[in-house]
Protein backbone atom coordinates (compact mmCIF):
# COMPACT_ATOMS: atom_id res chain seq x y z
CA UNK A 1 0.00 0.00 0.00
CA UNK A 2 1.69 3.66 -1.08
CA UNK A 3 0.03 6.34 0.86
CA UNK A 4 0.63 10.03 -1.18
CA UNK A 5 0.32 13.47 0.01
CA UNK A 6 -1.74 15.24 -2.85
CA UNK A 7 -2.63 18.66 -1.38
CA UNK A 8 -2.02 21.11 0.92
CA UNK A 9 -4.05 24.04 1.51
CA UNK A 10 -2.59 26.93 4.21
CA UNK A 11 -4.89 29.89 5.49
CA UNK A 12 -2.87 32.99 6.94
CA UNK A 13 -4.04 36.13 8.63
CA UNK A 14 -3.04 39.65 8.49
CA UNK A 15 0.12 39.17 10.32
CA UNK A 16 1.01 35.99 8.40
CA UNK A 17 0.23 33.77 11.10
CA UNK A 18 -0.53 30.07 9.94
CA UNK A 19 -4.75 29.48 10.84
CA UNK A 20 -5.75 26.97 9.17
CA UNK A 21 -4.30 24.33 7.02
CA UNK A 22 -5.49 21.23 5.74
CA UNK A 23 -3.96 18.32 4.02
CA UNK A 24 -5.50 15.69 1.29
CA UNK A 25 -3.87 12.57 1.48
CA UNK A 26 -4.43 9.12 -0.43
CA UNK A 27 -4.60 7.28 -3.99
CA UNK A 28 -5.67 8.94 -6.67
CA UNK A 29 -8.87 7.30 -6.80
CA UNK A 30 -9.93 7.92 -3.10
CA UNK A 31 -8.41 11.40 -2.19
CA UNK A 32 -11.11 12.92 -1.76
CA UNK A 33 -12.99 10.98 0.70
CA UNK A 34 -9.79 11.12 2.80
CA UNK A 35 -9.04 15.01 4.69
CA UNK A 36 -7.88 15.69 7.39
CA UNK A 37 -7.69 18.91 9.36
CA UNK A 38 -4.36 19.70 11.41
CA UNK A 39 -4.58 23.08 12.18
CA UNK A 40 -4.31 22.99 15.42
CA UNK A 41 -1.01 21.13 14.86
CA UNK A 42 0.11 23.34 12.76
CA UNK A 43 -0.52 26.27 14.88
CA UNK A 44 1.26 24.86 17.58
CA UNK A 45 4.45 24.28 15.25
CA UNK A 46 4.00 27.91 13.68
CA UNK A 47 3.98 29.31 17.40
CA UNK A 48 7.04 26.97 18.13
CA UNK A 49 9.21 28.59 15.68
CA UNK A 50 8.28 32.18 16.24
CA UNK A 51 8.77 31.49 19.98
CA UNK A 52 5.47 32.10 21.38
CA UNK A 53 4.67 28.69 22.32
CA UNK A 54 7.74 27.39 24.50
CA UNK A 55 8.91 23.66 24.94
CA UNK A 56 9.37 22.21 28.85
CA UNK A 57 12.87 22.94 29.94
CA UNK A 58 13.91 19.28 29.55
CA UNK A 59 13.71 19.61 25.82
CA UNK A 60 17.20 21.65 25.76
CA UNK A 61 15.44 24.49 23.88
CA UNK A 62 18.15 25.48 21.26
CA UNK A 63 18.39 21.37 20.24
CA UNK A 64 14.85 20.69 20.48
CA UNK A 65 14.46 23.81 18.25
CA UNK A 66 16.43 22.66 15.69
CA UNK A 67 14.70 19.26 15.39
CA UNK A 68 11.34 20.84 15.25
CA UNK A 69 12.57 22.57 12.79
CA UNK A 70 13.63 19.65 10.47
CA UNK A 71 10.39 18.22 10.92
CA UNK A 72 8.26 20.72 9.89
CA UNK A 73 9.79 21.26 6.88
CA UNK A 74 9.71 17.62 6.01
CA UNK A 75 8.09 16.33 2.85
CA UNK A 76 7.67 12.87 3.14
CA UNK A 77 6.68 9.82 1.29
CA UNK A 78 4.72 7.12 3.89
CA UNK A 79 5.11 3.26 2.38
CA UNK A 80 3.33 0.27 4.11
CA UNK A 81 5.25 -3.14 3.58
CA UNK A 82 5.85 -6.79 5.13
CA UNK A 83 8.70 -4.78 7.03
CA UNK A 84 5.69 -2.10 8.53
CA UNK A 85 5.94 1.28 7.78
CA UNK A 86 8.20 3.38 6.76
CA UNK A 87 8.15 7.18 6.15
CA UNK A 88 10.89 8.50 3.57
CA UNK A 89 12.23 12.21 3.09
CA UNK A 90 11.26 13.30 -0.36
CA UNK A 91 14.27 15.31 0.03
CA UNK A 92 16.97 12.84 1.07
CA UNK A 93 15.60 9.42 0.22
CA UNK A 94 18.44 7.89 2.94
CA UNK A 95 16.28 9.55 5.58
CA UNK A 96 13.90 7.04 6.47
CA UNK A 97 11.99 6.46 9.80
CA UNK A 98 10.87 2.74 10.20
CA UNK A 99 8.05 2.03 12.64
CA UNK A 100 6.23 -2.02 13.25
CA UNK A 101 4.82 -3.74 16.34
CA UNK A 102 8.93 -4.72 17.56
CA UNK A 103 9.76 -1.42 17.41
CA UNK A 104 11.01 1.30 15.62
CA UNK A 105 13.99 3.30 13.70
CA UNK A 106 15.88 6.54 12.82
CA UNK A 107 18.46 5.95 9.37
CA UNK A 108 20.36 8.21 7.40
CA UNK A 109 21.27 5.33 4.67
CA UNK A 110 18.35 4.35 3.42
CA UNK A 111 17.86 1.76 6.47
CA UNK A 112 20.91 -0.05 6.20
CA UNK A 113 22.56 1.03 9.62
CA UNK A 114 19.84 2.66 11.73
CA UNK A 115 21.53 5.23 14.06
CA UNK A 116 18.53 5.52 16.53
CA UNK A 117 16.77 2.18 17.57
CA UNK A 118 14.42 1.54 19.76
CA UNK A 119 12.72 -2.35 20.93
CA UNK A 120 11.59 -3.90 23.63
CA UNK A 121 15.10 -5.05 25.02
CA UNK A 122 16.24 -1.07 24.83
CA UNK A 123 16.91 2.48 23.03
CA UNK A 124 20.49 2.40 21.07
CA UNK A 125 21.23 5.66 20.15
CA UNK A 126 24.43 7.75 18.87
CA UNK A 127 23.16 10.18 20.50
CA UNK A 128 20.75 11.55 23.48
CA UNK A 129 19.62 14.82 24.56
CA UNK A 130 17.94 14.95 27.59
CA UNK A 131 16.95 17.64 30.34
CA UNK A 132 16.72 15.26 33.33
CA UNK A 133 17.94 11.42 32.76
CA UNK A 134 15.98 9.19 35.17
CA UNK A 135 17.98 5.62 36.31
CA UNK A 136 15.86 3.66 37.86
CA UNK A 137 18.59 0.59 38.05
CA UNK A 138 21.79 1.15 37.01
CA UNK A 139 23.69 2.46 34.21
CA UNK A 140 26.89 1.51 32.55
CA UNK A 141 29.38 3.22 29.79
CA UNK A 142 32.30 1.97 27.81
CA UNK A 143 34.79 4.25 26.01
CA UNK A 144 38.02 3.38 24.36
CA UNK A 145 39.86 3.57 27.16
CA UNK A 146 37.32 3.09 30.21
CA UNK A 147 34.26 1.99 32.15
CA UNK A 148 31.74 4.18 33.77
CA UNK A 149 28.87 2.53 36.24
CA UNK A 150 26.19 4.14 37.98
CA UNK A 151 23.68 2.14 40.48
CA UNK A 152 21.82 4.45 42.63
CA UNK A 153 24.00 6.80 44.61
CA UNK A 154 27.21 5.17 43.83
CA UNK A 155 29.58 6.33 40.85
CA UNK A 156 32.80 4.30 39.89
CA UNK A 157 34.98 5.54 36.87
CA UNK A 158 37.33 2.82 36.04
CA UNK A 159 40.70 2.04 33.78
CA UNK A 160 40.25 -0.18 30.96
CA UNK A 161 44.33 -0.50 30.55
CA UNK A 162 44.43 -1.25 34.61
CA UNK A 163 41.36 -2.09 36.10
CA UNK A 164 42.83 -1.05 39.66
CA UNK A 165 42.90 2.33 38.68
CA UNK A 166 39.48 3.68 39.75
CA UNK A 167 37.73 6.75 40.96
CA UNK A 168 34.78 5.70 43.12
CA UNK A 169 32.30 8.58 43.99
CA UNK A 170 29.48 7.78 46.82
CA UNK A 171 27.49 10.46 49.18
CA UNK A 172 30.26 10.38 51.84
CA UNK A 173 33.13 11.12 49.95
CA UNK A 174 35.60 10.59 46.97
CA UNK A 175 38.11 7.76 46.79
CA UNK A 176 40.85 7.67 44.18
CA UNK A 177 42.87 3.98 44.03
CA UNK A 178 46.10 4.27 42.11
CA UNK A 179 47.74 1.63 39.67
CA UNK A 180 48.38 -1.14 42.10
CA UNK A 181 44.87 -1.34 43.74
CA UNK A 182 45.84 1.63 47.40
CA UNK A 183 43.49 3.86 47.73
CA UNK A 184 44.99 6.83 48.02
CA UNK A 185 42.61 9.26 48.76
CA UNK A 186 39.45 8.11 51.07
CA UNK A 187 36.79 10.20 51.62
CA UNK A 188 38.39 13.51 51.09
CA UNK A 189 41.62 12.62 52.66
CA UNK A 190 45.00 11.73 51.70
CA UNK A 191 46.19 8.53 52.65
CA UNK A 192 49.91 9.74 52.72
CA UNK A 193 48.88 12.94 55.02
CA UNK A 194 46.93 11.31 58.37
CA UNK A 195 49.36 13.21 60.28
CA UNK A 196 48.73 17.12 61.24
CA UNK A 197 52.15 18.91 61.22
CA UNK A 198 53.05 19.30 64.96
CA UNK A 199 56.11 21.37 66.51
CA UNK A 200 57.77 21.82 69.26
CA UNK A 201 57.06 25.45 71.08
CA UNK A 202 60.34 26.36 72.31
CA UNK A 203 60.08 27.68 75.89
CA UNK A 204 62.90 27.83 78.94
CA UNK A 205 59.82 26.82 81.23
CA UNK A 206 60.18 23.11 79.82
CA UNK A 207 63.17 21.10 79.40
CA UNK A 208 64.36 17.99 77.32
CA UNK A 209 65.69 14.85 79.12
CA UNK A 210 68.14 14.12 76.41
CA UNK A 211 66.00 11.82 74.06
CA UNK A 212 61.96 12.37 73.04
CA UNK A 213 60.02 13.12 76.47
CA UNK A 214 60.19 16.62 78.34
CA UNK A 215 60.63 18.26 81.79
CA UNK A 216 58.03 20.47 83.58
CA UNK A 217 57.94 21.75 86.99
CA UNK A 218 55.42 24.97 86.77
CA UNK A 219 52.07 25.07 88.39
CA UNK A 220 50.80 27.67 85.48
CA UNK A 221 50.03 26.49 81.74
CA UNK A 222 53.20 26.14 79.40
CA UNK A 223 52.76 26.25 75.56
CA UNK A 224 54.66 23.10 74.88
CA UNK A 225 53.68 22.03 71.38
CA UNK A 226 51.94 24.11 68.39
CA UNK A 227 49.86 22.78 65.33
CA UNK A 228 50.17 24.71 62.18
CA UNK A 229 47.92 23.04 59.29
CA UNK A 230 44.67 23.03 57.50
CA UNK A 231 41.62 21.68 59.34
CA UNK A 232 41.01 18.61 56.92
CA UNK A 233 39.19 16.09 59.13
CA UNK A 234 36.13 16.26 61.27
CA UNK A 235 38.28 14.94 64.29
CA UNK A 236 42.24 15.16 65.58
CA UNK A 237 43.69 12.87 67.63
CA UNK A 238 46.78 13.85 69.88
CA UNK A 239 48.66 10.85 71.25
CA UNK A 240 50.66 11.40 74.41
CA UNK A 241 52.66 9.73 76.63
CA UNK A 242 53.62 10.90 80.33
CA UNK A 243 54.68 10.12 83.82
CA UNK A 244 56.47 10.98 86.82
CA UNK A 245 60.08 11.21 86.48
CA UNK A 246 61.71 8.60 89.60
CA UNK A 247 63.10 11.09 91.33
CA UNK A 248 59.34 12.58 91.98
CA UNK A 249 58.73 12.56 96.02
CA UNK A 250 54.90 11.75 95.13
CA UNK A 251 54.06 8.27 93.73
CA UNK A 252 51.08 10.34 91.60
CA UNK A 253 50.18 13.41 91.38
CA UNK A 254 47.53 15.51 89.07
CA UNK A 255 48.62 17.75 86.01
CA UNK A 256 46.71 19.20 83.15
CA UNK A 257 46.46 19.65 79.34
CA UNK A 258 44.75 21.92 77.02
CA UNK A 259 44.29 22.83 73.49
CA UNK A 260 43.92 26.51 72.62
CA UNK A 261 43.26 28.13 69.65
CA UNK A 262 45.76 30.10 68.83
CA UNK A 263 44.26 33.29 67.08
CA UNK A 264 41.46 33.77 69.70
CA UNK A 265 42.60 31.91 72.72
CA UNK A 266 39.45 29.47 72.84
CA UNK A 267 40.40 27.05 75.16
CA UNK A 268 39.02 23.58 72.70
CA UNK A 269 39.98 20.88 75.20
CA UNK A 270 40.95 20.86 78.86
CA UNK A 271 41.84 17.84 80.92
CA UNK A 272 42.74 16.72 84.19
CA UNK A 273 44.98 13.54 84.46
CA UNK A 274 46.84 11.46 86.73
CA UNK A 275 50.94 10.89 86.30
CA UNK A 276 52.37 7.60 88.34
CA UNK A 277 56.19 7.48 89.18
CA UNK A 278 55.69 4.10 88.15
CA UNK A 279 52.79 3.57 86.01
CA UNK A 280 50.88 0.38 85.08
CA UNK A 281 49.42 -0.71 81.96
CA UNK A 282 47.64 2.24 80.28
CA UNK A 283 48.28 4.22 83.17
CA UNK A 284 50.95 6.61 81.33
CA UNK A 285 49.27 6.96 78.08
CA UNK A 286 46.11 9.17 76.55
CA UNK A 287 44.36 9.92 73.14
CA UNK A 288 43.10 13.21 73.11
CA UNK A 289 39.82 13.35 71.06
CA UNK A 290 39.17 16.90 69.33
CA UNK A 291 36.23 16.88 67.60
CA UNK A 292 36.61 20.02 65.35
CA UNK A 293 33.54 19.60 63.36
CA UNK A 294 31.56 20.34 66.87
CA UNK A 295 33.86 23.20 67.67
CA UNK A 296 33.94 24.90 64.23
CA UNK A 297 30.13 24.19 63.70
CA UNK A 298 30.77 23.81 60.04
CA UNK A 299 31.73 21.23 57.05
CA UNK A 300 35.80 20.97 56.99
CA UNK A 301 36.39 23.58 54.48
CA UNK A 302 40.54 23.39 55.07
CA UNK A 303 40.82 26.92 56.83
CA UNK A 304 44.48 27.38 58.90
CA UNK A 305 44.13 25.45 61.83
CA UNK A 306 46.71 26.75 64.50
CA UNK A 307 46.96 25.17 67.87
CA UNK A 308 48.84 25.25 71.00
CA UNK A 309 48.94 22.47 73.89
CA UNK A 310 50.11 23.24 77.16
CA UNK A 311 50.95 21.62 80.11
CA UNK A 312 50.91 22.11 83.65
CA UNK A 313 51.48 20.26 86.77
CA UNK A 314 49.61 20.76 90.09
CA UNK A 315 52.44 20.15 92.95
CA UNK A 316 55.67 21.45 90.89
CA UNK A 317 57.86 21.57 94.03
CA UNK A 318 58.13 17.91 94.69
CA UNK A 319 57.36 16.38 91.48
CA UNK A 320 58.06 17.03 88.06
CA UNK A 321 56.19 16.21 84.96
CA UNK A 322 58.39 13.79 82.07
CA UNK A 323 55.68 13.82 78.97
CA UNK A 324 55.68 13.69 75.24
CA UNK A 325 53.23 14.40 72.65
CA UNK A 326 54.22 11.38 69.90
CA UNK A 327 51.79 12.87 67.19
CA UNK A 328 48.00 14.01 65.74
CA UNK A 329 46.35 11.60 63.82
CA UNK A 330 43.49 13.05 61.54
CA UNK A 331 40.26 11.11 60.98
CA UNK A 332 37.24 11.59 59.15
Amino acid sequence: IEIRVHSVVTTYDERDNIIDCQVTFGTESIRGRHKTDIATLSKRFSDLLEGTLKLPRISLDKIARDMIESIHAASSEIIFDDNGMKAISKSNPNHVFGLNSEGWYISQDGGLTPRTIATARGILADAIFAGTLWLTNEMNIESLDGYLNVTGSHFVMRSKNNPQNAVEITPDGITIYGYDGRAYFVNGLMSGQSVANLERFETSAVESNGNRDLLLKTDSFERVYCIYDQWRSNRLDLLMNFQLTSGSNYASTFFRVRVVNMFNGEIISHQRLVAYRSPGDGQNFLRLQLNLKNYYNAVVDYRQLHLYIEFMIETPAQNTLQFRVNKGEVYD
